[in-house]
């Protein structure tokens, strides 16, 4: 397996008066030894949530566990589709399996398993393909996802600009007025 283009961590940012920002946090990885700290891509959230610590201590617990799940299933690279080969007792084992977060809970699906017996003259070729195939059907679901996920961030900030500017726009309304007013 090569080199992952990116790791997942899971950071907590406590802020404003009790509240703390939990989030899992995708960056471009390290490669060699370098004397520069960041790369010139910015990290991305991926996921984030608030919680309020003295009202919400369990759940924020809860929450950042399942983060720290996902962002281990995607440092090893078994987070979306992947597939998973075994071997015992002879036989091989090759399977597809998707796993997500939907938000609350890591989900995991299999989605197609075929076994075979290594003293089969055929089993090389007939796994060789199998294994070719699911790994196509595995990179077409990954690239879905990622470009459903990427038009939902950005929707997200589009949505989250729009508000920004509203909130400009009415304090900007409100002081012309109050001068007007006094």
């Amino acid at each position: 397996m090569g080199a992952r283009p990116f790791t997942y961590e899971v950071q907590r940012d406590a802020w404003d008066a009790g509240r703390t920002e939990v989030t899992l946090v995708r960056r471009p990885a390290a490669h060699g030894f370098s004397l520069r700290r960041h790369s010139a891509e910015a990290p991305v959230v991926l996921l984030r949530r608030t919680f309020r610590p003295l009202l919400e201590l369990k759940e924020l617990e809860r929450y950042a566990a399942e983060l720290e799940r996902v962002a281990r299933h995607a440092n090893e690279g078994t987070l979306g589709c992947f597939v998973d080969t075994r071997s015992h007792d002879g036989i091989v084992e090759v399977a597809l399996f998707d796993r997500w977060f939907d938000g609350d809970h890591l989900r995991c699906d299999e989605l197609a398993r075929r076994t075979y017996d290594a003293g089969d003259e055929q089993a090389l070729v007939a796994s060789t393909e199998f294994v070719a195939e699911l790994e196509d059907w595995a990179q077409r679901r990954n690239d879905e996802r990622a470009e459903s996920e990427a038009g939902a961030r950005a929707e997200a900030e589009a949505a989250q600009e729009r508000t920004l500017e509203r909130a400009a726009a009415a304090e900007e309304l409100a002081g012309i007025l109050r001068t007007h007013a006094g």
